[in-house]
């Protein structure tokens, strides 16, 4: 097992010093959670909704944010044989909307379909029904 602190040896055989090798570290380690991040994205890309319409599909052709977040919803709530989808971060990533949308959405959510409900939990994520 490998430490993450530079040691003043590496440090002098390579002809660093502690604050440069430490900084490297830090960009190895940032590298390293950018590919983890950028695969779980391509992973997620593959999941799809019946069909198979794939969430890449899905974000390209399908314009409005609230479609896109119902559509996702839908697909994560029918992996789970529920008719009910907590609206987590995996749901707003994969239906590509960002933090700042999410209150325009849900809002536009609550008017669209009496077949569609949102549930506020107050501290807590919300929930979104299909009935």
């Amino acid at each position: 097992m490998t430490s993450s602190k530079p040691t003043k040896q590496n440090a002098e055989i390579v002809g660093l010093s502690e604050c440069d090798v430490a900084k490297i570290t830090r960009m190895k380690l940032s590298a390293k959670s950018e590919t983890r991040r950028a695969a779980q994205v391509r992973k997620r890309g593959q999941y799809f909704l019946k069909g198979p319409l794939s969430f890449d599909f899905i974000r390209r052709m399908i314009p409005d944010p609230s479609s896109r977040v119902i559509l996702v919803a839908r697909a994560f709530a029918d992996m789970r044989f529920e008719s009910k989808c907590v609206l987590s971060e995996k749901v707003w990533t994969c239906a590509e909307v960002v933090k700042n949308q999410r209150r325009r959405v849900l809002a536009k959510l609550r008017k669209m379909s009496p077949n569609i409900e949102v549930k506020n939990r107050i501290g807590r994520t919300s929930v979104l029904f299909f009935h």
